[in-house]
């Protein structure tokens, strides 16, 4: 059983991994995006091909190469092209080596057109404020200019919302999709996880 745990920037995707790690398998795009961009990982040598080796100490320098991507669409499309082929390859591989219910946390879920594999989908809800809130406060480094831009460079809660709903003819257990909405305390996010997620599975294994 694979479910992605999608939603935008600052949603609480990596909080309701947290939440869920005493429960199931839970694993996140973004390590893997990162293991592979690692030295020797698979994206390694494509991405220094690609963008040049001024973006490289010997490790990539993500920030850097964030900055460049999310203000030059070609940039961000060429990155995308490298990641996404092995990000959707390992995630296949974590599908065929788990029975019970496996997490991953999957931010471009509807962008990288990855729905078909999983089994059910969870969107973490959460308005466009306090998501950019938690984006400043999680990451120091970025200016409100850049949050902007990576928002822009998402889709829209609106559309989120839409493609969620699209998905129950996409995935192979629609009854099993959740929105959980994360606009309120750690705690209420808590209880609203733990809640969906044991009324669920606690029946099926």
């Amino acid at each position: 059983m694979l479910i992605a745990v999608t939603g935008g920037m600052g949603s609480g995707k990596s909080l309701l991994g947290e939440i869920l790690a005493g429960c199931a398998e839970v694993y996140d795009a973004d390590k893997i995006t990162r293991d592979l961009q690692a030295v020797g990982g698979a994206a390694y040598e494509p991405l220094v091909r690609a963008f040049g080796a001024a973006y490289f100490t010997p490790e990539l320098d993500r920030a850097r190469l964030g900055r460049a991507v999310f203000a030059d669409k070609k940039m961000l499309d060429r990155l995308n092209g490298i990641m996404r082929p092995l990000v959707k390859k390992e995630i296949e591989k974590i599908a065929r080596a788990h029975g019970k219910p496996v997490f991953v946390l999957v931010p471009l879920l509807f962008e990288a057109n990855l729905i078909d594999m999983f089994d059910a989908v969870w969107l973490v809800a959460a308005g466009e404020g306090a998501r950019k809130k938690r984006t400043a406060a999680r990451d120091p480094h970025l200016s409100s200019t850049e949050i902007d831009a990576r928002f822009a460079a998402q889709l829209s809660e609106a559309a989120r919302l839409d493609n969620f709903q699209k998905a129950a003819a996409l995935v192979k257990f629609p009854a099993l999709n959740r929105i959980v909405e994360n606009n309120g305390s750690v705690e209420e996010f808590k209880e609203k996880v733990l809640s969906a997620f044991h009324s669920l599975f606690d029946n099926l294994y």
